[in-house]
C-alpha cells in the first residue's frame, strides 16, 4: 500500500490490539467484521462498537469481560493527505460485551468502548471549591482531576465564579457550566461540551460557526466520476452525498411550550426583597445574535420562523407570546452595576477584592436555551458519504440539494432547494469501517439555525384564520333532546 490511499472510502487498520485484564495482548485485525465510532456535540465522550468473528473463543481464553483496553490506529484518505485515526497510545476502554451469537461454528459478538476520560470521570467525585471563570474551571478539571493528555479546545468565558460541587463528577460540572458560560468575544451563552477525534471541546456555537467549511457536499450524479487516467478523483468522491434524508425538525407546538420563540424570566432577589421580569423574543433578538451564516461574508442570516402576524387585533407574532416562564432566585447587593467588584474582609482584617460574578440568569438562561434548541430543531439533514476521519462533530460544511421538482418562482430557477443549501453544522457523525466490503462510510447529521439569502416573506394580514360563525353552548343534557 502506498502512502496515499487510492480511493475514497478506503481504509487500512494498522493496529487493533486488545489488552485483557490478565495482561494478554490480542491482535484482532484478522477477526474484525466492523468498527463504528460515534461523535456528537450533545455527548460528552466518544463511544464505539466493534463486531468480532471469533474462531478461537477469545471470550473465554482472553478472557473478554468488559474490562479491557483497545489500541486502534486506522489510516484513511483526506482532502490533502492521508489521515491517521490514532488511538494506539491513548487507549479506548472496553466497557461491555454483548450480542453473542453463533455464525457457521464461530462466535460473533459486539464490544462496546469509550474513551478513558469517560471511565475516569465515572470514578472521580469533586469535593473542593472551584474558583475562576467557567473555562478555567473546565481546564482545571481536565488537567488535574481527569489527567487528560488530549488536546483541549476551550473558549475563554467572562465572569469569575465560585462554586461548591455537591460531590459531582467532572463531566457533570462541565455540563452545568455550559448553562451559565458566556464567551468573552461574543458574550454568547451557547456553550457545548463534547469530544471528537481531535480532543475535548468547551465552546460556543459562534466559535464553531466561525470555522471555514471543510467540505462542500453535493448530491449530483456528475460528481465523483473518474479522471481521464482512470484513477478516481478522491476529493470529488469525498464531496459526494451517497444517500440523504432532509427534514425541518420544527415542531411549533413543542417550540411554543419550550420557549424557543419567546419566554419570560422572573427573578426573586431575596436580599433586596425585589422581583424583576425579563422577556426573550426570537424575532426582536435575531439581529443581535450570530447565526451560522454570520461569518460567511457572502450570505445574510434570516429567521427560520415566520414573523407573520397571528392575531388580527394587535398583529402579534408567534414570538410575542412568552409562554415559557422561568423563576430564579438571586442574591445581590443594592449596587447592581458593581455587584461583582465589592470589597470583602480578609482574615487579617484588611480589605480584599471580592471579584466573583453574581448569578445573573437574565444574561444567559432564556437566549441560551432558545439558541441551543434552534440548532437542535432547525433545518436538518442526515447524509451518508464515503468516509474520512478529517471531518468531526462540531465542524462546518456546505451542502446543496436539488429540489427535484419544477416549482414556479424566480428563486427556484437554479433547481436548488432554498432551505437545504449553504452552511451546516455537523452535529453528529458515525464512522463505520466495514471489513466485509472494505469500505469506510460516514453518516452525518447536519443542522442550521437560519435561512440564507432568501428570507421568509411576511404576510401583511394575520395568518391564523378562524371561523366567522360562533359555536353554540349546550348546558342542558336532561331534557331528552
Amino acid at each position: 500500500m502506498t502512502e496515499e490511499l487510492q480511493y475514497a472510502g478506503e481504509f487500512v487498520v494498522e493496529k487493533a490490539i486488545i489488552f485483557t485484564s490478565e495482561g494478554v495482548e490480542i491482535d484482532i485485525r484478522k477477526v474484525l467484521i466492523s468498527i463504528d465510532i460515534f461523535e456528537n456535540i450533545s455527548t460528552n465522550a466518544m463511544t464505539g462498537t466493534l463486531i468480532i468473528n471469533d474462531p478461537v473463543a477469545l471470550l473465554s481464553t482472553g478472557p473478554l469481560i468488559g474490562q479491557e483496553y483497545l489500541s486502534l490506529r486506522i489510516k484513511t484518505p483526506a482532502r490533502t493527505k492521508t489521515e491517521i485515526f490514532d488511538y494506539s497510545e491513548d487507549l479506548f476502554s472496553i466497557t461491555r460485551v454483548l450480542d453473542k451469537t453463533d455464525l457457521e461454528g464461530h462466535q460473533v459478538y459486539t464490544l462496546q468502548f469509550t474513551t478513558h476520560e469517560a471511565m475516569k470521570n465515572m470514578r472521580t467525585k469533586i469535593r473542593r471549591t472551584l474558583v475562576g471563570t467557567e473555562s478555567e474551571i473546565v481546564e482545571n478539571l481536565f488537567l488535574n482531576d481527569l489527567q487528560s493528555k488530549k488536546d483541549l479546545y476551550i473558549e475563554p468565558t467572562s465572569g469569575n465564579r465560585k462554586i461548591i460541587p455537591a460531590n459531582l463528577r467532572p463531566f457533570d460540572i462541565c455540563n452545568q457550566l455550559t448553562k451559565t458560560a458566556c464567551s468573552v468575544r461574543e458574550n454568547s451563552p451557547t456553550y457545548f461540551f463534547f469530544e471528537n477525534t481531535r480532543g475535548y471541546h468547551f465552546r460556543s456555537l459562534e466559535s464553531m460557526y466561525a470555522q471555514t467549511p471543510k467540505f462542500d457536499f453535493t448530491h449530483d450524479s456528475e460528481t465523483g466520476k473518474s479522471t481521464s487516467e482512470g484513477m478516481e478523483n478522491v476529493i470529488s468522491e469525498l464531496n459526494q452525498i451517497q444517500k440523504y434524508q432532509a427534514n425541518n425538525a420544527n415542531d411549533t407546538a413543542v417550540n411554543v411550550r419550550d420557549g424557543v420563540y419567546g419566554s419570560k424570566l422572573i427573578t426573586h432577589d431575596i436580599f433586596n426583597k425585589r422581583l424583576d421580569t425579563y422577556t426573550y423574543n426570537y424575532h426582536d433578538s435575531f439581529e443581535d445574535q450570530k447565526h451560522i451564516n454570520y461569518y460567511d461574508d457572502g450570505t445574510k442570516d434570516h429567521p427560520m420562523y415566520s414573523p407573520s402576524p397571528l392575531d388580527k387585533a394587535d398583529n402579534s407574532r408567534i414570538s410575542d407570546f412568552p409562554v415559557k416562564t422561568f423563576v430564579s432566585p438571586i442574591t445581590r447587593t443594592s449596587d447592581f452595576a458593581n455587584d461583582g467588584a465589592k470589597q470583602q474582609k480578609k482574615n487579617d482584617g484588611t480589605s480584599g477584592s471580592f471579584n466573583f460574578t453574581p448569578y445573573d440568569p437574565e444574561r444567559f438562561l432564556m437566549s441560551g436555551m432558545s439558541r441551543k434548541l434552534q440548532i437542535e430543531r432547525g433545518f436538518q439533514m442526515n447524509i451518508e458519504t464515503k468516509g474520512n476521519t478529517s471531518l468531526n462533530a462540531g465542524d462546518v460544511v456546505t451542502c446543496t440539494l436539488d429540489i427535484n421538482a419544477s416549482p414556479d418562482g424566480e428563486m427556484y430557477r437554479d433547481g436548488k432547494d432554498r432551505f437545504f443549501q449553504g452552511r451546516f453544522l455537523v452535529t453528529a457523525i458515525r464512522h463505520t469501517f466495514d471489513f466485509t466490503t472494505k469500505m469506510h462510510r460516514s453518516l452525518m447529521s447536519l443542522s442550521k439555525d437560519s435561512v440564507g439569502n432568501e428570507s421568509l416573506s411576511t404576510s401583511s394580514t394575520f395568518t391564523e384564520t378562524r371561523p366567522l360563525k360562533t359555536g353554540r353552548i349546550v348546558k342542558d343534557f336532561y331534557d331528552g333532546s
